[in-house]
């Protein structure tokens, strides 16, 4: 793909918005876009809509944007779905409740021209006006442009043709599939790249420490399914935290060894990744004591999707009459 330079040179873009009952920040998501500096007639917009009870598909047609109904599918469906019902030279995904910057399509676009670079897009940033839970989460400011492992879903730019050859994101995935999807593109030698101003900010981050945990069962449901192998790191802490949780729960209490093993293996998970969000942000300290909390609160709830995971896939090598008693 050659660099947008010329005017003849840019390619087409297609913005893809998976969505279901996203009424609340899908305004702001839609304005944001109509604000790019990418030349508008070589963007086309679609929404998909994954069955929304709520007024989504209608403010997405009060802001001009074509509909395309997918009630049915996970999201990795929704966003193939948008994505073949659209004809551009590359795919850009953005999910309903982020906000871009202005210049968030031209900077992933112009990317991607890199040789050797395969997918872009940006990170996730919190609201400004959120809650300590979300800015305890992310940050408020990108950071610079960096080779990652993945992107999120609701920011991943990408050619058609690469896309197209990979088979889109896994539809049989009900999380995970951002990670997936990038894997199978580094698995083809090319690169994964968090443009820094690319990054959008995720008005969806759950805002309170129970929010975070109902988020990771689901997310944690699937963790077995996307994990490259049993030694990715939070694979591995997520089953010291089930391991303590089951430690606490099995363990009498009188025993000291009882209690020095469920406290590590709870302790370790938690304090790293407080320890790891807090490197890297200026405000360490504060970002460490809060993170502490939500950190617990991730692992409590990846611990009991990892549960699911297991159940799950044990029911799926069981045959129906087995499953059924007979």
């Amino acid at each position: 793909m050659s660099s947008p330079d010329a005017r003849s040179d840019i390619p087409t873009v297609a913005i893809v918005i998976p969505a279901r009952n996203e009424a609340d920040y899908l305004s702001r998501c839609l304005q944001a876009l109509a604000l790019q500096d990418y030349p508008a007639d070589h963007i086309e917009i679609i929404l998909s809509d994954n069955g929304s009870t709520d007024a989504t598909a209608q403010i997405a047609r009060a802001h001009g944007i074509n509909v395309l109904l997918h009630p049915q599918g996970r999201v990795g469906a929704v966003r193939n779905s948008g994505a073949r019902a659209t004809s551009s030279q590359i795919l850009a995904f953005v999910d309903a409740d982020c906000v871009t910057r202005a210049d968030w399509l031209s900077a992933a676009v112009t990317t991607l021209a890199t040789p050797g670079v395969g997918a872009t897009g940006g990170g996730y940033l919190a609201d400004p006006h959120g809650t300590w839970v979300q800015h305890a989460w992310a940050p408020t400011k990108p950071g610079p442009t960096a080779e990652v492992a993945a992107l999120p879903g609701g920011s991943i730019v990408v050619e058609r043709e690469l896309f197209s050859a990979l088979g889109g994101f896994n539809e049989q995935l009900s999380a995970g599939e951002d990670d997936d999807f990038c894997r199978r593109v580094r698995d083809r030698g090319l690169k994964v790249l968090a443009v820094e101003a690319s990054c959008v900010i995720h008005l969806g981050y759950p805002r309170t420490l129970r929010a975070v945990a109902r988020r990771q069962v689901w997310h944690g449901s699937y963790q077995l399914d996307v994990a490259e192998t049993w030694r990715e790191p939070q694979l591995l802490m997520t089953h010291s935290f089930a391991l303590g949780l089951l430690t606490v729960l099995t363990t009498p209490w009188s025993g000291l060894a009882g209690r020095a093993a469920a406290g590590l293996l709870l302790a370790a998970p938690v304090l790293l990744m407080s320890i790891a969000k807090a490197a890297h942000r200026h405000d360490r300290l504060a970002t460490l004591l809060r993170m502490i909390p939500v950190a617990t609160a991730f692992y409590g709830g990846r611990a009991l999707g990892l549960l699911n995971n297991y159940r799950r896939l044990a029911l799926s090598r069981t045959s129906p009459q087995e499953r059924s008693g007979k």
